[in-house]
């Protein structure tokens, strides 16, 4: 969908079909793109390796160009503002791997409201909200309610690399005021009580959704912007998440 979107996407296969045919004999670095724990996770590949990955894959596979990342991070959408997270190089551990980076709240103009986490110094982020906010607004459709994540790469150019298509009701209010503690999806309220207790947010903990359902997560720590989350949300299922420095 991305890529209907915008031209500044890396060359993407949504199938290892597409890839063998196309992209198979490429002189091109890859990575494989997937839902899976960080124990499974792979680096760069060459396109013979990924032929042989996905030959003995049991599971869906997206195979993306490799692009070098000075700074990666995840940003969601929301109605007056955004909210984002991102670190130096590969945003693996914020997606899947239950840690957090440089978290921020910006207006839609891009002026950052408020920053946590020690992972960027301030001028950094300061640049990214103001390229991120001014890209946002030039792609061809109203991405408010949905989550992109990005790569800024070596020479500050912005490549967005996924996009999930989620709704205003995914996160609670972060913005202009740091807040708390984050929701993930509606109905849980903002009470401990009951819920599943986790350390963080890694995705590792995605099979306790259905004993989940019901009665809510609480993550210590993470991201509010992590896979587990987005996941719980699909399922249905709460998430409350404490704002942490």
């Amino acid at each position: 969908m991305l890529g209907r979107l915008t031209k500044d996407v890396p060359h993407t296969f949504w199938s290892s079909d597409a890839f063998a045919v196309q992209a198979g004999s490429s002189d091109a670095l890859w990575f494989i793109r997937t839902r899976a724990t960080v124990s499974d996770l792979r680096g760069a590949m060459t396109s013979k390796e990924v032929l042989a990955y996905i030959a003995h894959s049991d599971s869906d596979v997206i195979v993306q160009e490799l692009i070098t990342s000075r700074i990666s991070g995840v940003t969601f959408v929301g109605a007056t503002g955004s909210l984002s997270e991102a670190v130096p190089g590969r945003c693996d551990g914020i997606l899947r791997g239950g840690a957090r980076g440089a978290r921020w709240a910006a207006a839609d103009s891009g002026v950052v409201q408020w920053l946590s986490g020690s992972a960027m110094p301030h001028g950094d982020v300061d640049a990214i909200s103001t390229l991120q906010a001014r890209r946002l607004d030039e792609l061809d459709q109203d991405m408010t309610g949905n989550m992109l994540e990005w790569i800024i790469k070596d020479d500050g150019g912005i490549v967005w690399v996924d996009l999930k298509t989620l709704s205003l009701e995914y996160l609670s209010c972060f913005g202009p005021n740091r807040p708390q503690c984050y929701e993930i999806g509606p109905g849980g309220g903002t009470s401990y009580d009951g819920r599943i207790v986790l350390p963080d947010t890694r995705l590792d903990y995605t099979g306790l959704l259905d004993n989940a359902e019901g009665k809510g997560l609480l993550c210590r720590s993470g991201s509010p912007l992590a896979h587990l989350c987005v996941s719980a949300y699909e399922a249905g299922v709460s998430v409350l998440l404490p704002e942490t420095a």
